[in-house]
């Protein structure tokens, strides 16, 4: 393989893929990228078994076609610090070396055979879905705000997706949250169901472009989302995943509407004071307290607010768990909706009623 590329092509390449790097490979190879000199350009390929990312660079001048694997980290950090313009990657197939050269110096590094990287569950057949950009980014960044974390929820550690009829389903619970996204309009070519991991979820929002289509693949219980510019391989997580959609109550009863950026900025103000903040709805506005050993913080806020009996309405939430919903939102109002001060209450957007983030209360006995 001899390969000639723009330095600052190879660099964002090399950071792309690295993403699927594992970081503490207990298979040598893992911690490597295997690069691939076709007709077509350079690819670059990080994998950790769970995760895969192919990134393209079809600008690449290939002067001898052919595959290696390279450690990511010492790479990188080569790449990372040159001022040259151009390299070229001349790789020895039989010693697995390979010489990168630039203007003025030149870098051997050791790699691996390419027979030795494992290999990524291929698209097959025709796309299960064609999403555009915009859509997943919604779909996944309203989801894995709920994304739990610790040993103890293994199972609800990613974003599950189901897919069927005529619609795209997205959930998330830390058995104190719950994000649903729905996605109208879409169906697939064969129903499907896959809790992609958070890591992946976190890695598929960062790499994918700023606009156009993405083709999905459902293969050997993984999604394969590929573009141009990037293929990402995420496997699905074992175990079954609860139906959210079934436990969410349908009904609620005190509400308010509001613009949610004010109202963020105020829980954060709340976040900083306690970690605990007490909503009281009153005709008219949310007051807002909350309180420590060292302090106390109090504020209004102007609101829509519909109550069904007395002249008042108390629930007490953990602020940051609000905040989070909040930011997920992207509407310029929000509605909070209520059952009582002891079951869970809704965020949603008063026009947009694709997006659900529901959470419990903090309980006061």
């Amino acid at each position: 393989m001899r390969v000639r590329v723009e330095t600052r092509a190879l660099r964002e390449a090399l950071a792309t893929a690295g993403r699927a790097v594992a970081s503490r490979a207990s298979i040598p190879v893992l911690s490597s990228v295997l690069l691939g000199a076709h007709a077509d350009g350079l690819s670059i390929t990080g994998y950790d078994l769970a995760l895969g990312i192919t990134a393209r660079v079809r600008a690449a001048e290939v002067e001898r076609e052919g595959v290696g694997c390279l450690p990511a980290r010492p790479l990188l950090a080569m790449v990372d610090r040159l001022d040259a313009a151009e390299v070229a990657i001349d790789w020895d197939e039989e010693r697995c070396v390979a010489e990168i050269t630039w203007a003025g110096g030149r870098y051997r590094l050791s790699g691996f055979s390419a027979a030795d990287y494992p290999s990524l569950p291929p698209p097959r057949g025709g796309p299960a879905l064609r999403l555009a950009v915009e859509t997943i980014r919604h779909m996944i960044g309203q989801t894995i705000v709920a994304v739990a974390s610790g040993s103890d929820k293994a199972h609800l550690q990613g974003v599950h997706l189901r897919g069927g009829s005529d619609e795209l389903l997205a959930m998330s619970s830390d058995q104190v949250r719950v994000a649903l996204k729905l996605v109208r309009g879409q169906k697939p070519a064969v129903p499907f169901e896959v809790t992609v991991p958070a890591a992946a979820c976190r890695a598929l929002l960062a790499v994918l472009p700023d606009e156009g289509e993405v083709a999905v693949y459902v293969v050997e219980q993984a999604l394969v989302w590929d573009t141009p510019e990037v293929t990402v391989v995420a496997r699905g997580m074992d175990g079954r995943y609860p139906d959210l959609a079934r436990v969410v109550p349908t009904r609620y009863g005190p509400a308010f509407e509001a613009d949610r950026r004010a109202f963020a900025e105020a829980l954060e103000r709340a976040a900083a004071a306690a970690d605990a903040v007490d909503l009281r709805l009153v005709h008219g506005e949310v007051q807002m307290t909350a309180q420590n050993d060292l302090g106390t913080y109090e504020e209004s806020m102007q609101a829509d607010v519909r109550l069904e009996e007395g002249d008042a309405f108390t629930i007490r939430f953990n602020p940051r768990y609000l905040v989070d919903g909040l930011k997920a939102l992207h509407g310029e109002r929000v509605r909070q909706e209520f059952i009582d001060a002891r079951q869970p209450s809704r965020l949603i957007d008063p026009d947009d009623d694709s997006y659900q983030y529901v959470v419990l209360p903090i309980v006061v006995f």
